[in-house]
């Protein structure tokens, strides 16, 4: 199945009715996506499409993740991720994730 431009995504929205849940493991790779879209230029997205959806899959798998996913016909077109823990969040997240943000790494945008 094709994954839509992110700009569909955006005029879907307009179609669409928007829906607000959590983040799942299924809504990763197209929210890298959407990121990367979203902000041009910026330093997250700068790193790079593997590197994102190491990122979002961070969140996705965190107990302490506090995730709202804004859909439209079903399909992500934007999210607003935290924790309830920020002092130890990213150390933990790197530490469960080492291998996959190393690889996304080495791939780059």
């Amino acid at each position: 199945m094709s994954t839509p431009a992110p700009q569909e995504s955006s005029r879907e929205a307009r179609r669409a009715r928007v829906t607000y849940d959590a983040l799942t493991a299924t809504d990763v790779a197209t929210l890298a996506q959407v990121h990367r879209a979203g902000f041009p230029g910026f330093f997250l997205s700068s790193l790079g499409t593997p590197f994102l959806r190491q990122l979002y899959a961070g969140y996705a798998s965190d107990p302490t993740a506090l995730t709202v996913v804004a859909r439209a016909g079903g399909r992500p077109i934007g999210a607003v991720l935290g924790t309830s823990e920020p002092a130890g969040f990213y150390a933990a997240l790197l530490r469960r994730r080492l291998p996959g943000f190393a690889i996304a790494g080495l791939r780059g945008a």
